[in-house]
């Protein structure tokens, strides 16, 4: 089947999908993002806070499309809501509660660092609407586990719970504090011995690459 990929930019969300005619249509929801009407068997990729789609996401829409012939991967793009480090776990999950009711299961949800965070937002807001957790698959990399200053051990308690299909893959080489894989729930893959060759922040970034290579067989996706 030939893939012909187009990309729509929408204020919030970039929706990186190979479609045949035209972009997904969208609804804005919130000041910062807009709602993604999707199909099922959708996968759903979500960036860190401080950062952009162009770090990792956007190749890896890119990647999974090629890898799968699939028509259907969206990207969130919350960069303006996680600017702020110390804010972004927070805003994302309410910013996740918020796009909840637009997605369309099941779906899989790939996210990393603090984005963690707007994928738990989308999970927590679809159960209490009465859905399915089988209908979402969660994968978390190198999740960012504190909510807030004042919540710095969150993740344990709220970060993949209520999940069938969960699984965490992180590190526990690098510097950056809250993101030793410490979720409530689902199956936990730590990776220090393949990133032992890694210093200083690079295995937090090398997580994603892993995943992607190793898991899904696609190109390497990190840019930075």
């Amino acid at each position: 089947m030939n893939i012909r990929s187009n990309t729509c930019l929408i204020p919030g969300v970039i929706v990186f999908a190979a479609l045949l005619a035209g972009c997904v249509s969208v609804s804005p929801t919130t000041r910062y993002a807009a709602a993604v009407e999707v199909r099922t068997s959708d996968i759903i990729l979500v960036h860190g806070a401080g950062e952009g789609p162009e770090i990792w996401a956007a190749a890896a829409a890119r990647e999974i499309a090629r890898a799968y012939s699939t028509d259907r991967v969206a990207v969130i793009d919350w960069s303006e809501v996680s600017a702020q480090r110390v804010r972004a776990p927070g805003r994302g999950y309410r910013l996740g509660r918020a796009l909840a009711s637009e997605i369309t299961t099941p779906v899989t949800i790939i996210a990393h660092s603090a984005g963690a965070w707007l994928a738990q937002g989308l999970v927590d807001a679809h159960l209490e609407s009465g859905g399915r957790a089988e209908d979402i698959s969660l994968v978390l990399l190198d999740p960012f586990t504190a909510r807030a200053w004042y919540r710095p051990f969150a993740g344990g308690r709220q970060l993949a719970r209520g999940m069938d299909a969960a699984v965490t893959y992180y590190t526990t080489r690098d510097p950056i504090p809250f993101t030793a894989g410490n979720v409530a729930s689902g199956r936990r893959v730590n990776l220090d011995e393949a990133l032992a060759h890694l210093e200083g922040t690079a295995p937090h970034w090398a997580v994603i690459d892993w995943y992607f290579v190793e898991a899904l067989g696609t190109d390497p996706v990190v840019t930075r």
